[in-house]
């Protein structure tokens, strides 16, 4: 088994499209940077002849995104929708293996690109009615 986990503060201002009035729907569109730490691949290859069980440490990395997001406001005012795409770019440098070093480039130095596919459902909390 192998897997890779990462934690990420990612900024993004947005410029705002109004498609309807009273701001129902809409698109943001966004370029932003991200923080990447505690990034860790772990891999079990035990079972294989030659194989170890390590867990690779690498550096914290700034990348860069782009977001492109579609909001839909819904006529009762509790609930919004998002639906949206983020492509992002990042370079991860390995720093440190319990018992073992990769030995080729693309472990060393992988790349953290990538593109998701986002999609949200919003409950809204009328604030004035929880306070009194």
């Amino acid at each position: 088994s192998v897997t890779f986990d990462r934690s990420i503060i990612s900024l993004t201002p947005s410029y705002i499209l109004p498609l309807t009035r009273r701001d129902k729907t809409r698109f943001k569109f966004g370029v932003g940077i991200d923080w990447i730490y505690y990034a860790y691949l772990n891999f079990d290859l035990s079972k294989v002849k030659g194989g170890v069980k390590d867990d690779w440490k690498y550096n914290g990395a700034f990348g860069e995104h782009l977001s492109i997001n579609f909001e839909l406001n819904t006529n009762n005012k509790r609930f919004s929708f998002d639906v949206g795409l983020k492509l992002y770019n990042t370079n991860y440098t390995f720093n440190s293996g319990s018992y073992s070093y990769p030995t080729g480039d693309e472990l060393k130095k992988p790349s953290g690109s990538g593109i998701d596919f986002l999609f949200g459902v919003y409950y809204h909390f009328n604030w004035k009615k929880l306070k009194g």
